[in-house]
């Protein structure tokens, strides 16, 4: 079920968004500053500028936090795939730059537009599917893992997304010296379409994962 507007309004507390003068119960509704999107291309910034004063769409926020031991909120799809891309420290911070720069999305075949150039916390993004203008897939990044041996951030769904939910991709520096990529999401679907058909949206969400996990071999 679409969360109830009580619910929207508890996930604006929770993702840690709002301005210094904002009173902690509403979304900061605030532009990027232009600098932040001047290397996105100017055509876009505007659109970007109003994604980010869009809303979460799902609750709770944050729960794939521990990449893919995340303890998954029940009511929701949940996925989980994991892979080796690399060994040693040099391949982490390969795998890591491809990931947090938007690289990953792109060599999966998407056209990123982004209100910062490496993910952090806050950061809003539009993906597209190749030329077309259709779906645009809008998220906000929730939560960021930078550690020693781990790096990797989760965003969650914007108005206009496909889905209701969160997403996370890590990359680990394993005991081994192997290192790992994972993705987990918890989700349930936006569109109607996909209501009828949850078969199709799991499917979609495994073959999206199996992509972005190969983009990141290093």
């Amino acid at each position: 079920m679409p969360p109830s507007r009580s619910s929207l309004r508890q996930v604006s507390t929770l993702t840690a968004l709002p301005g210094p003068g904002d009173s902690g119960t509403r979304p900061a509704r605030r532009s990027p500053a232009p600098e932040a999107c001047e290397w996105c291309g100017g055509r876009f910034t505007g659109r970007v500028a109003r994604v980010a004063g869009d809303w979460l769409t799902y609750y709770p926020v944050g729960a794939t936090r521990n990449g893919i031991a995340s303890e998954l909120p029940p009511g929701f799809g949940a996925l989980r795939r994991r892979r080796t891309v690399g060994h040693g420290e040099a391949d982490l911070h390969t795998a890591a730059d491809r990931l947090l720069t938007w690289q990953m999305h792109r060599r999966c075949g998407m056209r990123v537009v982004a209100t910062t150039p490496r993910a952090e916390v806050g950061t809003s993004v539009e993906l597209r599917l190749g030329p077309s203008a259709w779906p645009r897939i809008r998220c906000r990044v929730v939560h960021v893992v930078d550690g020693p041996r781990a790096k990797g951030f989760g965003y969650g769904t914007l108005p206009g997304h496909p889905e209701h939910g969160e997403e996370a991709f890590v990359v680990r520096l394993q005991d081994d010296g192997t290192v790992t990529a994972e993705v987990v999401a918890y989700a349930n679907p936006a569109w109607r379409a996909l209501r009828v058909a949850p078969p199709a949206l799991r499917l979609t969400q495994a073959v999206a994962a199996t992509a972005y996990l190969r983009a990141l071999l290093v």
